[in-house]
C-alpha cells in the first residue's frame, strides 16, 4: 500500500503540474486565439490522435503487462512501432493537401505536416515512458513529463504571443517531445534497446493488436464530432465544443491525475501475484465516485464564472455546453478502471468487443444529434455516456464476478458525500434568482460550502477517503515536525512572542 501511495503520488504530482501548464497555456491563448484557431488546432491534433493509436500499436501496455519482459521483446516493440510510424507519416503528409481543402482552411495542411515531422521521435518516447511505468519509476517518470511540459506550454504561449497563431501549438508539441527524448538519452545512454528486431514480433502481435485496434475505436470516437462538425456546422463550431469539452475535463485531470498511470501496472501486479481483483476494484470505484460527483456538481452550478475566468467573456456561450456535458459525465466514473481491470486480467480482446459494441451505437446517436446543433450533442452524452459504462460493466463483471448489489454498496457513501456537496450550491444559485451568471463571490461562496459539506460526508459516512485524507495530513503534519521546517516554526513561534512580550 505505501508503495502504490507512493507511485500515486509522483504520478498525480506530474499530472497536477502538466494540467496547470495546460490551464495557464488555455487562459493565455483563449485571449489571443479565437474559436477558428482552436477549430484548426482541434481537427489536426484529432486525426493526429487517430494516428498516433495505430502507430503506438499498444507497445506501452505491451510492455508493463507482461510479466517476464525480454530485450528482444522491447526491441521488437521499438522496430514494429517504427515500422508504423513511418507508413502513417507518409500517408498523413500525402493526405495533409485533400483533408485542407475539404475543410476550406489552408493553415490545416502545414499543420499536418509539422506535426506528422513531430512523429519521428514518438517511438522512442512510447518505449522509454512504457519501461518506466513497467518499474514503477514515476518519479523518473514525472521529471522528464514536467519538463517536456514546461517548454512545450512556454514554447507554445510565447509563439502564439508572436502571431503564429494556431502553428504555435504544433511547434510547442514539437519543442516538448525533443526536450523529453533529449532526456531520457542523457539519463540512460544506453541505447541497446532501440536496436532492429523482429524476433518476438508474433507475440508482440497477439497482444498489440487488439490493444491497437481498441484505442484506434476510441481515438475514432473521441474525434468524430470535430470530424463532423468541421463540415456540417462549420470550423468555429468545433473551437467552441472543444473549449467545452476541455474545461468539462479539468476536473478529472485535477482529481484522477495519477490514477491510469499507476492502475495497470498495480492490477498488473496483483494478479500476477495470483490475488483477486475484485477487492480493489471495488473500493477504487469508490474513491473514483467519492471525487469525480461533487467535482461535476460543482463544475455544473459554477461554469458560467469559471469560463469566464479562465476562456474569456467572449468564450461566454461555452458554459450551457459545459453544464450539460458535466452533468452527462456523471454516469461516466466506472469507465476510468475498465480498460485496467480487464487487461490485467489478461483479457485484452475483451476491451476490443465492447469497443465494437459501444462505439458504433455512440456515433449512430453523435449523428443524429448533430443536426440540431452543439446543445442537442452535448445532450445525446446521457444517452451514449450510460450504455458505454453498462457494456463495460459487464465485461469487467466477467472476469471479477462481482454482483451489481456490491457495486451500489461501494457507491452508497459517495452518493450521499455528492448529495451533500450539492446542497450549497443550489442554495447559492437558488439566492441568485436561480441564474447560473455567479459573481466571483457568489462561485467562491458556493465552492466553500460545496467542499465543507463533503468533507464533512466523508468524515461522518467513515468514507475511505476519510482515511487517506487522515494519512496525507499526517504526512504534512510529519514535516511540519521535524527538521529544517520544524526550527523555521519555532524561530517564528519565538519573533511573535518576542513581539507580544515587547509590547
Amino acid at each position: 500500500m505505501q508503495n502504490l501511495r507512493r507511485s500515486m503520488v509522483f504520478a498525480s504530482s506530474e499530472r497536477y503540474v502538466v494540467a496547470a501548464l495546460s490551464v495557464v497555456t488555455t487562459v493565455i491563448t483563449a485571449r489571443i486565439l479565437g474559436p477558428v484557431d482552436f477549430g484548426i488546432v482541434v481537427l489536426a491534433g484529432s486525426l493526429l490522435a487517430v494516428s498516433d493509436a495505430l502507430r503506438d500499436f499498444g507497445v506501452g501496455s505491451y510492455l508493463v503487462q507482461q510479466q517476464c519482459i525480454t530485450r528482444e521483446q522491447i526491441r521488437t516493440a521499438f522496430t514494429a512501432t517504427s515500422i508504423l510510424t513511418m507508413t502513417i507519416i507518409g500517408i498523413l503528409l500525402a493526405v495533409s493537401g485533400p483533408i485542407a481543402n475539404y475543410y476550406a482552411q489552408p493553415p490545416l495542411q502545414s499543420y499536418i505536416v509539422l506535426a506528422s515531422c513531430g512523429l519521428l521521435m514518438s517511438p522512442f518516447i512510447s518505449i522509454t515512458t512504457g519501461l518506466l511505468r513497467r518499474e514503477m519509476a514515476f518519479g523518473s517518470l514525472a521529471a522528464l513529463s514536467i519538463l517536456s511540459a514546461l517548454i512545450s506550454n512556454l514554447t507554445t504561449i510565447a509563439l502564439a504571443i508572436a502571431g503564429l497563431r494556431a502553428a504555435s501549438f504544433v511547434w510547442g508539441s514539437i519543442a516538448g517531445a525533443v526536450t523529453f527524448l533529449a532526456l531520457s538519452f542523457y539519463l540512460n545512454r544506453d541505447l541497446s534497446n532501440f536496436r532492429p528486431c523482429l524476433r518476438d514480433f508474433r507475440s508482440i502481435w497477439a497482444f498489440a493488436s487488439y490493444d491497437s485496434a481498441t484505442a484506434l475505436l476510441n481515438r475514432v470516437w473521441e474525434a468524430a464530432p470535430y470530424f463532423i462538425f468541421g463540415r456540417a456546422l462549420g470550423i468555429e463550431a468545433v473551437g467552441i465544443y472543444s473549449r467545452a469539452a476541455t474545461v468539462c475535463q479539468w476536473p478529472e485531470k485535477a482529481l484522477f491525475a495519477g490514477l491510469g498511470a499507476v492502475t495497470l501496472p498495480a492490477f498488473s501486479n496483483a494478479v500476477h501475484e495470483g490475488k483477486s481483483l475484485k477487492p480493489s476494484y471495488l473500493r477504487a470505484l469508490e474513491f473514483v465516485s467519492g471525487l469525480q460527483w461533487p467535482g461535476l456538481i460543482l463544475l455544473v452550478f459554477l461554469a458560467h464564472p469559471i469560463v469566464v475566468l479562465l476562456l474569456g467573456a467572449s468564450w461566454s456561450s461555452v458554459a450551457p455546453l459545459v453544464q450539460i456535458m458535466a452533468a452527462a459525465m456523471l454516469f461516466w466514473f466506472p469507465a476510468y478502471l475498465t480498460y485496467p481491470t480487464v487487461v490485467a486480467s489478461g483479457a485484452v480482446r475483451d476491451v476490443l468487443r465492447m469497443s465494437l459494441i459501444s462505439l458504433p451505437i455512440s456515433a449512430l446517436i453523435l449523428a443524429c444529434a448533430v443536426p440540431f446543433g452543439l446543445r442537442a450533442v452535448a445532450l445525446s452524452g446521457f444517452i451514449s455516456i450510460p450504455m458505454q459504462v453498462f457494456v463495460a460493466m459487464s465485461f469487467v463483471k466477467r472476469h471479477i464476478n462481482f454482483k451489481w448489489s456490491e457495486i451500489a454498496c461501494a457507491i452508497r457513501r459517495s452518493l450521499i458525500a455528492a448529495l451533500a456537496s450539492a446542497v450549497g450550491p443550489a442554495l447559492v444559485w437558488a439566492m441568485n434568482g436561480f441564474s447560473f451568471e455567479l459573481s466571483f463571490g457568489a462561485a467562491f461562496l458556493a465552492t466553500a460550502l460545496c467542499v465543507a459539506a463533503w468533507a464533512a460526508a466523508i468524515i461522518l459516512t467513515e468514507h475511505p477517503i476519510a482515511a487517506e485524507l487522515r494519512w496525507a495530513a499526517a504526512r504534512v503534519n510529519g514535516l511540519w515536525s521535524a527538521g529544517p521546517v520544524a526550527d523555521g516554526r519555532q524561530w517564528i513561534l519565538a519573533r511573535v512572542r518576542s513581539v507580544g512580550q515587547s509590547s
